[in-house]
């Protein structure tokens, strides 16, 4: 977050009252800022193999039962939008589309994840899981299948 924060640093606070061009102005300032300061970032960099690995564990654990069947199906079906027909392009520094509807993530999954700041968020695109900057909708890191049992060794789409 050290990264953000001084990526951030000069741009100003939106006011209670901005208006939508006002916003989108203000995210693209932070996308531009962040892209900036991590100019090559790749997959990988925040998700570490451990990390990931970790993830992986957690979602394969949510995920079991016939609970779990129907978690797995709510992250790929609510709000996720490859379910909806809408492709999104799963790399480090993308922007996520402003049309898109960001995926519902089921409460058992946020209390088995590793907390995150505030201003990052998790998402399913298909079963690739997303770390997004809220402010900027832009993928920071992801996972790979994340939600496929079968595909622990997968690192590219």
């Amino acid at each position: 977050m050290l990264i953000r924060s001084k990526a951030l640093e000069g741009i100003p606070q939106l006011k209670p009252d901005s208006d939508a061009e006002q916003l989108f102005a203000n995210r693209l300032s932070i996308r531009k800022a962040l892209l900036t300061a991590r100019p090559d970032a790749k997959q990988g960099q925040i998700f570490t193999p451990a990390i990931a690995a970790y993830i992986r564990s957690v979602i394969k654990d949510v995920t079991k039962g016939n609970a779990g069947a129907k978690r797995r199906e709510t992250a790929l079906e609510v709000g996720n939008p490859l379910a909806e027909g809408i492709p999104i392009s799963v790399r480090a520094n993308e922007p996520y589309p402003d049309y898109a509807p960001l995926s519902f993530i089921p409460p058992a999954f946020l209390r088995q994840l590793p907390p995150i700041p505030r201003q990052l968020g998790y998402r399913f695109v298909g079963p690739h899981l997303i770390l997004l900057d809220r402010g900027a909708r832009q993928i920071v890191d992801f996972i790979l299948n994340a939600l496929d049992d079968d595909a622990e060794g997968a690192t590219r789409r």
